[in-house]
């Protein structure tokens, strides 16, 4: 990546500009380190607005129409679209499935189940399908 900064008196504020062909997980760490991380997501509880930090999250997956979180602990909603989650959730968070992603932060351990499907195991025990279409991703993550 080049990078080139211009300095000049006459700017009000402090600004970037990124010019790429495509986002990826280098753009998304760039963008999150000049948001100094702090993004926050807003998640609905029993009619409340909770929020959350990034690190929290461990799962997001589409299920009946709204975006579902989960924590450690906890089940939330998300009043988002599913193909908002990458720039939303950041660089940390991997598609395992269409309707999947996962905080690559908090994952447990891989296995291979019946038929050639992968499971992953996340730390607060969930579990979910990796679709054949992502294990490649996966596996270029883990070094395997």
């Amino acid at each position: 990546m080049r990078v080139k900064i211009v300095i000049n008196e006459l700017f009000e504020h402090d600004y970037v500009e990124i010019h790429t062909k495509e986002v990826n997980k280098e753009i998304s760490e760039a963008v999150l380190q000049l948001q100094n991380n702090t993004k926050v997501i807003p998640v609905n509880e029993d009619g409340k607005i909770k929020v959350l930090k990034q690190t929290e999250i461990y799962l997001v997956k589409s299920s009946e129409g709204s975006l579902i979180v989960k924590t450690k602990d906890k089940t939330y909603t998300l009043n988002k679209k599913l193909y908002e989650v990458p720039l939303l959730m950041g660089p940390d968070f991997m598609r395992i499935s269409k309707s999947t992603y996962i905080n690559l932060k908090h994952l447990d351990s891989v296995e291979a189940t019946f038929g050639g499907v992968m499971r992953v195991n996340l730390k607060n025990n969930d579990k979910d399908y990796i679709s054949r279409m992502y294990v490649k991703e996966l596996k270029k993550y883990l070094k395997i």
